[in-house]
This record gives structure tokens, C-alpha cells and sequence, in this order.
């Protein structure tokens, strides 16, 4: 009687069988189905007792192949293909063909702890010599038809598992969870970081496989075309020249944003207060510094600009943001604060970037009434330290109808504002520096490309857990050296705004005509659910949706990333991620890909001229020793911005006690002594955990005495 085989168990029984029957002429697929549907004990032991159809075996067989276990050995007489297991997978992969005949989990947790950091360590010190392997090729590699061969490969691997699971006697929960998680991951890549439309390619919902959905294949010639507008670079990795086209000397900026906690003692009332009497601040800053030519730096009182911290603007509403204090959010839950406290930095940040760009910026500590040379020239170049996305950006929170949404819609808006001025011009580009990034998809293609085109045995499960940030650092380090001026760049890869967003990924939409109606949908179903009485009335009513400016970043936005880098360093310095945002998708191909060759240009050429800066303080009571490079004009703000931090504490004591004088003076009492002492690390990670820990739920038994 046949059984339900595992995908692991039906793997092993083919890998062995091959090897028992190495040089015979028995090593069709049906040969081996043939044995495997024989009972039998377990492997090496007669059959499998597998009742799955000879249609899973023939895939079977096949991703082992692509997989690199297997390859194919000649015909027999009759033409069918015989296969050999490979002499050797690799030695440089991490799983070997003894792990197939004793599988880790399958270990006591000593011998697998000890295999699994043995085979890392192998894993690692080879892994140089692949890399430097994959690099050299990489420097000739299309990268479209890199990703267009890699994207196919994924979809094949993926369809052969699901037409695996349609067998009725290859059910395997194992399999189906593996199979789900991939097309999760592929998901993901190619509608969130390819950002390929869902018109292009639709996937299953969540969870699809389990409920029976269809998984279909997209027209490659529409993904092909899709690549075209999205994947720019003449290859994978090309060497750039920064004094290449140089001109005039280009006006480059930097900024960054700046975030600290104190207490506030003095206060009277702890039952008013957060924690033994002190009130618990978040103070955030942000500051621009531009690199002002020599010649006209004289004009100016400084080359930052930053909201002046004076009585006045602490008081300013539009300076919302900058103090923050969990008693003054009642209307948000303990989680929608914290999410307000990494917008409202986010937020401030973009009000210095948006007053740059558009030219309104004074150089701090110039008086608002002084003459017009007080304004900052405006960049050609802005660098922002960290993503030009906003980092708040989930549709459902910027029509949230509190205070979080008032500062998930100022970020959105002033982004918009921004995206504006880049978009009317020729020659204005909008950066970021992103020293930490959770992004896999330039690793992800590497480690594909290695493993087919490279090494078949590089281990993709153990690899996957490089970041991209890592991944072209030691691209870059493999390389050989350069010349000063020149930089190592990958290609440049765009998505647009609604590929960032969990919401909308998977919305099949593309032009801006699309986007208008799904968000008319949305605003009416809102409108639907308030007037049957499913809660408040929706931000969303009575919002011209055509000048929204959600919407408009959904039509217009996009945001191309790319790395450089150079050889060197011991260790080696770990590069950031370069980005910019743009409206690409209104150009043609050709003048988009013009566009996007200018901007990494410039990104390059603006990074070299102004100089790098080594930032080790971001290292800070972690355990990363390795330095990384940031632009010398973000390092510039960054420290301004420490030294800034201090003078907000001491501009809001100054403002708080005579507000406290004030108040004091006319009922006649002692003005007390307002302080404000730094956080501890470990106390507010405490803090942290305490607000953010699942409060414990009642049960009617609890409430029965009440």
C-alpha cells in the first residue's frame, strides 16, 4: 500500500539510489519511480513505498538538477536521459551530500550545532574566491537579462513545486510551507523590490497555495519591457568616472536628523508624571549643512540651516514635533505613539530638506529680517542622511483621524513638495545615504548569478541572510584596484511609490489614471462603511482626491537605488546605499534612462569632490567594529546636529521657567527648579519594553467581583 512520502524523504531515496546504481542503465526517471513506488523500510532498503505519479518525480528530478545535486549522464538505448548525482555539489557549499544522507535536524543538537558552525566557517573562508569569481563576471553581465533569466528560474522552481502538491499522494505540509514561503519571497521581490507592477505579474494572496489559488506565469515579454524602464546600467557593475562631464562647480548639501530623550525633573505631581515624579521627553532636531564654494562663503553667517531654537519657534505650531512627551498624545495607543515619535524625526527632517530645495533656507544664526544674501544658495545636490522615502507611509496611517496621522500626512505632504521641485528640473537630484538597510535585492541577485552562472553548489539558503550593503561590499573588494576618481557602481534600479507600500504592492495599477480610480474606490467604500455606522467619520471625507498628495506619489513618485564603492580597507569599510527620488515614469525609456545615468552621476561626482567621512559613532554600543563610509556633507550635519540637540534642552528650560514664572508670579508662589537630565540607555530600552509589552487581558471570571 503506498504511503505519504516528504519531499525530504523522496529527495534522499533518489540521491541514493543514483549513487547504489552509479554506471548502470537503470537511471531513468522511470527507473527511479519505478524503484521508489516499491515497498520497502526506509532508503537502501528496497523501495519507498511512494504512491506520487511519475509527473512528480520527473519534477523532481528537475529541480534537483537546477539545484546542482543532480546533472543529467547521456541517454540508454531508447533515448531516455540517465542521471548521475554531481561528483561533487561543491566544495565551497555549506550543504554536502552527507548532510542528504543524514539530515541536520535529524542530529543530536550537539552534532548539529558543531556541523552547522564547521560548514560556516568553511563557507566563509572560501567564500572570497567565488565572489571574486562572480565579480569579474559581473563587470560584462547584462543586468535586465540577469534579472529576466533569474526571475524565470524562480517561477519555474516555484510552478514545478506547485504542480508537485496538486499530486494527492505528494501531499507534504513541509513542502507546502516551503512552497508558500517562496512565493511570499517572490512576491515580494518582484512587485515590492523590483516594484513590477501587479498589472504586469498578479500573485496569489496570502497564503494562496493552501486555499487553491492559481499560480500563473506573466507574459516575460511584458516583464522584459517592465525591466527595461526600471533596471538601468550597462552592466551589472560598471566603473564610473567622477570627473567625467565636469563642469562648473556643483553646489552639494547634506542633512541629517537628530533624536534624544531626557527627563524632566522639578515636577510636583507624580501621579501626572511618567516615572517617579519625571517627565520623559523625546527631543528631535534635524540640520543642513551645504558646502558653500570658497569665493561666496564669506556671504553667509554659516553654511547650516536649521529652525532657529529660540523661544518663538519652540512655541511655533508649525514646529510640531521637535518635544514630544507621552501625556500630551492621549488620543494614541502606547504603539501608535512610538510609530509618531519615528515619524515626527522623519518629519522634521523633511522641513529642513524641503526649505533646501526650494531655496527659502537661512543660514543659521542670521536674524529673519536680515538682507536676502542670508539665504542659502539652493544645491544642485541634497544627500539626506537615511531613505528619501517617507518612512511613515502605510495608506491606513496617513488616513488615520489623530495626531499620528497629522504627522504621517505633514511627511507625505512635504515629500510631495520636494518631489515637486526635482520634477521641474533638468538638473536637481534629491539623495539619500542609507548606511542600514534590511533590502536583500541586490544580494539576492548575486547569490542567484553565483550559483547558476558560477558555483552550482553555493549555498542560497546560507546566503540569503547577507544584506545587500554587505553583499557589494565585498563585491567591490574583490575587484581590482582604480585610479583616483573612478568608483565601482552597480546598476541602478527604480520602483515607484506604491511598491514601498504593504497595502498597495499588489494593486494592479499603473497608470495615473488607474491610481485615481482605486483611490476613488477606497474613498467611497470609506464613505459606505462611516454612513452604516462602522466608526468616526473617515479622514477621507470631502478630500479632493485628484490633488491629494498620497495620490500624486502614487502617480508620480520613484526611487532609484544603486551602490559605489572602491577597493580597500582593512577591515573593509562597509559602503551605503545611494538613492534618489524622480518622476521617471513619465519619460520614455530612453530619455528615462538619460535621466537616471545624470542623477548617479552627479550622486557620484558630487559624494568625490565634496569628500567621504568615516562614521564610527553610529557604532556605538553595538557590537559592529567595521566603519562605514558616509558623505562628508551628512557627516558634516550629523555633527552639527549632536551639538544642536543640547541647545534645544536648553532653550526649552529657558522657556519653561519662564512660563513657570510667569504662571507662579500670579498666584505668588516659588518658581521651582526645572531640569532635564539625559536617559540612560539601559533605562530607556526598559522603558521601551515596559510601553510595547502585551497588556494582560480580563476574563468574565476576573470581572465577576467588580
Amino acid at each position: 500500500m503506498s504511503k505519504i512520502v516528504t519531499m525530504h524523504e523522496r529527495n534522499l531515496f533518489i540521491v541514493d539510489y543514483l549513487r547504489r546504481h552509479e554506471g548502470d542503465s537503470v537511471r531513468t526517471i522511470k527507473d527511479i519511480w519505478d524503484a521508489a513506488s516499491m515497498p520497502g523500510i526506509d532508503v537502501g532498503s528496497g523501495g519507498l513505498g511512494d504512491g506520487a505519479s511519475l509527473p512528480t518525480y520527473h519534477r523532481t528530478v528537475a529541480k534537483l538538477v537546477r539545484i546542482g545535486q543532480l546533472e543529467e549522464d547521456g541517454q540508454n538505448t531508447n533515448g531516455a536521459s540517465l542521471y548521475r548525482v554531481s561528483p561533487q555539489i561543491s566544495e565551497l557549499s555549506t550543504y554536502t551530500l552527507t548532510d542528504l544522507d543524514a539530515a541536520l535536524w535529524e542530529l543530536s543538537p550537539p552534532e548539529a550545532i558543531a556541523a552547522y558552525v564547521d560548514a560556516v566557517d568553511y563557507f566563509e573562508s572560501r567564500a572570497g574566491e567565488v565572489i571574486r569569481k562572480a565579480a569579474k563576471a559581473l563587470l560584462t553581465e547584462n543586468p535586465r537579462d540577469l534579472v529576466l533569466n533569474m526571475l524565470q528560474d524562480m517561477a519555474a522552481e516555484l510552478e514545478d513545486d506547485i504542480e508537485i502538491l496538486r499530486d494527492p499522494n505528494a501531499a507534504d505540509t513541509v513542502h507546502l510551507a516551503q512552497s508558500n514561503q517562496r512565493l511570499r519571497r517572490l512576491h515580494s521581490f518582484v512587485n515590492g523590490e523590483l516594484g513590477i507592477s501587479a498589472k504586469i505579474w498578479q500573485f496569489p494572496s496570502f497564503e494562496g497555495l493552501t486555499q487553491g489559488e492559481a499560480f500563473k506565469l506573466p507574459d516575460w515579454n511584458a516583464v522584459k519591457k517592465a525591466l527595461e524602464g526600471s533596471v538601468f546600467g550597462a552592466a551589472f557593475v560598471e566603473i564610473v568616472d567622477a570627473n567625467a562631464g565636469k563642469g562648473d562647480r556643483e553646489i552639494v548639501a547634506g542633512s541629517d536628523g537628530s533624536s534624544h530623550a531626557g527627563y524632566v525633573r522639578g515636577v510636583r505631581a507624580p501621579q501626572y508624571a511618567e516615572d517617579e515624579g519625571r517627565l520623559l521627553l523625546t527631543f528631535n532636531n534635524s540640520l543642513a549643512y551645504i558646502d558653500i564654494p570658497e569665493a561666496t562663503s564669506n556671504q553667509f553667517a554659516s553654511p547650516y540651516h536649521g529652525i532657529p531654537l529660540t523661544r518663538a519657534a519652540l512655541e511655533d505650531p508649525q514646529n510640531r514635533g521637535m518635544i514630544l512627551s507621552r501625556l500630551w498624545y492621549s488620543d494614541l495607543s502606547d504603539s501608535q505613539y512610538e510609530h509618531t515619535k519615528k515619524a515626527a524625526l522623519d518629519v522634521v527632517q523633511f522641513r529642513v530638506d524641503e526649505r533646501v530645495m526650494t531655496g527659502v533656507a537661512r543660514a543659521l544664526g542670521t536674524a529673519t529680517s536680515a538682507a536676502s544674501a542670508s539665504q542659502l544658495p539652493k544645491p544642485t545636490l541634497l544627500i539626506r542622511d537615511g531613505t528619501v522615502t517617507p518612512q511613515e507611509r502605510e495608506f491606513q496611517h496617513y488616513c488615520a483621524s489623530n495626531s499620528y496621522g497629522d504627522v504621517v500626512r505633514e511627511g507625505i505632504n512635504l515629500s510631495y513638495k520636494i518631489l515637486r521641485e526635482v520634477t521641474d528640473s533638468s538638473r536637481r537630484v534629491y539623495a539619500g545615504s542609507v548606511k542600514f538597510t534590511v533590502l536583500k535585492t541586490f544580494s539576492t541577485i548575486l547569490n542567484w548569478f553565483i550559483k547558476h552562472r558560477v558555483d552550482a553548489g553555493w549555498d542560497l539558503f546560507r546566503a540569503s541572510v547577507i544584506s545587500d550593503p554587505v553583499a557589494m561590499t565585498r563585491v567591490f573588494n574583490s575587484l581590482p584596484s582604480l585610479p583616483s576618481g573612478q568608483y565601482y557602481r552597480s546598476c541602478v534600479i527604480a520602483r515607484p511609490f506604491p511598491a514601498m507600500v504593504t497595502d498597495l504592492r499588489g494593486v494592479p495599477a499603473e497608470t495615473s489614471d488607474e491610481w485615481l480610480a482605486h483611490f476613488r474606490k477606497r474613498q467611497d467604500r470609506q464613505l459606505t462603511d462611516y454612513r452604516e455606522g462602522s466608526g468616526p467619520p473617515p479622514w477621507m471625507l470631502g478630500v479632493d482626491i485628484e490633488d491629494d498628495p498620497y495620490v500624486r506619489l502614487c502617480q508620480q513618485a520613484d526611487y532609484a537605488s544603486f551602490f559605489i564603492g572602491r577597493p580597500g580597507g582593512d577591515p573593509h569599510i562597509t559602503v551605503p546605499r545611494f538613492e534618489f527620488m524622480d518622476c521617471l515614469r513619465k519619460h520614455s525609456i530612453v530619455d528615462r534612462q538619460t535621466r537616471v545615468e545624470r542623477s548617479a552621476r552627479l550622486i557620484v561626482s558630487g559624494v568625490h569632490h565634496t569628500k567621504w567621512a568615516m562614521d564610527r559613532d553610529h557604532n556605538f554600543m553595538t557590537s559592529s567594529k567595521v566603519p562605514r563610509l558616509v558623505p562628508y556633507v551628512v557627516y558634516q550635519a550629523h555633527e552639527a546636529c549632536k551639538a544642536l540637540g543640547h541647545k534645544l534642552e536648553s532653550e526649552l528650560r529657558q522657556a519653561i521657567a519662564a512660563k513657570l514664572s510667569q504662571i507662579k508670579s500670579w498666584r505668588g508662589l516659588i518658581v521651582p527648579k526645572v531640569t532635564i537630565e539625559p536617559v540612560l540607555a539601559s533605562d530607556y530600552l526598559k522603558r521601551m519594553q515596559k510601553l510595547l509589552a502585551p497588556k494582560p487581558t480580563t476574563t468574565d471570571e476576573d470581572n465577576s467581583g467588580a
